[in-house]
């Protein structure tokens, strides 16, 4: 029997086909009236400092990107252009930014500071099939001679909750979050850095003494940099020796099914 025709195959596509339509969850909805669909959304790059504490420098990631010592394309998932809005009001090292977000809750104000700083904002992303939103975002990219970013961030926190809520047994949880790694991973150029936080303030997704633990090791011995901490936030960086698929969070799952 396959992976995809057993029992967590048929989970793990069910929970992929839920995923499509995952911004029309009643406590959501409810919550998008108050423009806050979770409780960490919509903040600053402050707040992303402390999100990643102890894989940035000094002065966070205003220092983080000024170090880079080039103009950075950045991308923001799972969130709207906040961070990116930030960092621009601080260092002018961005050079332009995509944000995949839920809903457009931006003032008019706000959307015309994006335009003038070269950020799109994409609604309802699905992060894990459509290639709509990646057309769009390769389109805004290439606009400003970028062909991939330079600097991905993800900090969900409840907003992996969302697709995993109701998922028995937890290893679909973990393939999903794989999955975005993934499709985020592909988004990524040589010497760019990925900023992913597995942790969602409600379930512990992944049990941080055991599955994150033995991943972050095993991406340790195939991809030279790497940071995490025991909260559950992770740093990479991609060079032209990193692998194009980074490795399943489960051993025994055949990872070669869920890209394309």
């Amino acid at each position: 029997m396959s992976y995809a025709e057993s029992p967590y195959g048929r989970e793990l596509a069910l929970a992929r086909s839920s995923a499509l339509c995952w911004y029309n969850h009643e406590h959501y909805r409810h919550n998008i009236k108050k423009k806050k669909p979770w409780k960490f959304y919509g903040y600053g790059y402050t707040e992303y400092d402390r999100y990643f504490t102890s894989m940035l420098p000094v002065g966070g990631f205003v220092n983080f990107v000024e170090s880079m010592q080039k103009e950075v394309a950045v991308i923001d998932v799972f969130a709207p252009s906040s961070f990116i809005r930030s960092l621009t009001n601080e260092t002018a090292a961005v050079r332009c930014g995509v944000a995949l977000a839920l809903g457009d809750f931006r003032t008019q104000e706000e959307k015309d500071e994006d335009a003038k700083r070269r950020i799109l904002q994409i609604e309802n992303a699905d992060i894990y099939s459509s290639k709509r939103w990646i057309n769009q975002l390769k389109f805004h990219l290439s606009n400003y001679g970028k062909e991939k970013a330079d600097l991905i961030v993800c900090a969900p926190f409840a907003g992996w909750n969302v697709v995993v809520e109701n998922l028995e047994p937890s290893e679909p949880s973990l393939e999903l979050m794989w999955l975005v790694t993934n499709r985020l991973w592909n988004l990524l150029d040589n010497d760019g850095f990925l900023f992913i936080n597995y942790n969602d303030h409600d379930i512990n997704c992944i049990d941080l003494p055991s599955e994150f633990q033995n991943w972050c090791d095993k991406l340790g011995r195939i991809n030279s940099e790497i940071a995490y901490n025991n909260m559950g936030a992770i740093r990479l960086k991609k060079t032209a020796a990193s692998p194009k698929t980074l490795p399943s969070m489960k051993p025994f799952i055949d990872t070669r099914q869920f890209l394309g």
